[in-house]
């Protein structure tokens, strides 16, 4: 059935059918922006992975990786985390200066002979920082043209780190880098380094040892606030951002340095039969607003619905989009963890057995902020019989 003609009174409070990596509506709650770099790999295989899309594409992730001890990074207990098991054969990210112009990219691409063709609309702009002038240093202009480009056949770690050092040689390429695949539940990310990473001094007096850093290995200070500095690479630097982050760290000199940050790339879903269908129920452009969960400690209800007076219950006011009952039931998961909930990531509905249905609701955290999280995740199905049983799993650790 298809899950976009459910009749309502405002159609277009309902998404797509099968969301998958999008923003969810949340109860009470501000977006804000959160980026995870680095966990949550593959397990290790020596051949590689292999992914079937549901357009039945073949995606090796892990595969042809000759340069595993070079894929790492620190986490904050000091232990490297080791990604080779994430390692993309056919595909590389490039950064472009902010002057090149769209038609320049699609031309340079195809030109270099290494790449498949590619289109306009994959070229992405990114600001990851705003930087003003200060201490007599030129503001930095971050504002790199970002492409994934997908080489014609698989190369090695060696063989993909050598078409970067070609690639980095013409005028209008900023930097490029390896590309690896970061997995949420059972949505895939591509993922790559941006060229900068953080230093937090152990005082302001290590300052010193940054800058003898920065000089040794041709990289810059970007952004300094007291013991937090942020640090530029550029092609003509020693490394990468995240072979110079960790050679930053290994110098033992400061009091933690902070992973490269990381640039998404294309949402992969991974195939599943088992998927249900569903379209998610908002609020938005009505007076009616969902009634919070009132507790001071976590807790997570999922109700089934399948009448007016049981939706009810749960709505203040009366303006609330209409569903036809007769046809379909309302999920509605709601509930508040130990860490504050910035947005959510991801929804999968799946029946993992016969009339047992899965519900796994994927927050994106912010564990900067002390105050509990909250949701409201209201998703419309088939009619659901007295015989399914629905179970709700929340992910807390992302």
């Amino acid at each position: 059935m298809n899950m976009n003609n459910i009749p309502v009174k405002n159609p277009s409070s309902l998404q797509a059918a099968r969301r998958k990596g999008t923003v969810a509506t949340l109860c009470m709650v501000c977006v804000m922006f959160f980026a995870a770099a680095g966990c949550g790999m593959f397990d290790e295989a020596e051949n590689g992975k292999k992914i079937i899309t549901p357009d039945g594409t073949e995606l090796w992730i892990g595969r042809n990786c000759d340069c595993k001890e070079e894929l790492y990074h620190y986490m904050p207990d000091g232990k490297k985390h080791f990604f080779h098991d994430a390692f993309l054969d056919e595909w590389l990210h490039i950064g472009f200066y902010p002057h090149v112009q769209n038609e320049e990219i699609v031309d340079f691409i195809f030109q270099t002979g290494f790449f498949k063709s590619m289109e306009e609309d994959k070229i992405v702009r990114v600001y990851p920082f705003e930087i003003s002038e200060k201490d007599g240093r030129p503001p930095l202009d971050s504002r790199y043209h970002q492409v994934f480009a997908n080489v014609k056949e698989p190369k090695t770690c060696t063989q993909l780190k050598e078409i970067v050092r070609t690639l980095e040689k013409s005028p209008i390429v900023a930097y490029a880098n390896l590309a690896y695949m970061h997995k949420w539940v059972t949505i895939l990310q591509m993922r790559s380094f941006l060229p900068y990473f953080q230093v937090f001094l152990k005082n302001i007096e290590n300052f010193p040892d940054l800058y003898t850093l920065v000089q040794e290995t041709n990289t810059t200070i970007a952004e300094s606030d007291e013991v937090l500095h942020t640090i530029r690479v550029n092609k003509d630097s020693k490394g990468n951002a995240l072979q110079m982050g960790n050679y930053f760290y290994e110098t033992r000199k400061f009091d933690y340095v902070g992973s490269a940050n990381s640039i998404d790339g294309p949402l992969v879903k991974i195939a599943s039969l088992n998927d249900i269908p569903f379209s998610e129920y908002s609020l938005d452009g009505t007076e009616s607003r969902w009634l919070p969960v009132n507790s001071d400690d976590p807790v997570r209800e999922l109700i089934i619905i399948n009448s007016n007076q049981e939706l009810e219950k749960y709505i203040v006011g009366n303006t609330y989009p209409v569903i036809d009952f007769s046809k379909y039931s309302l999920l509605l998961a709601r509930g508040s963890t130990p860490q504050y909930i910035s947005s959510i990531r991801n929804i999968i509905l799946e029946e993992h057995k016969t009339n047992r249905y899965k519900l796994t609701i994927e927050p994106v955290y912010s564990p900067e902020l002390a105050a509990l999280g909250s949701y409201c995740v209201a998703l419309i199905v088939e009619k659901l019989n007295e015989k399914i049983l629905v179970e709700l799993i929340i992910v807390i650790n992302n």
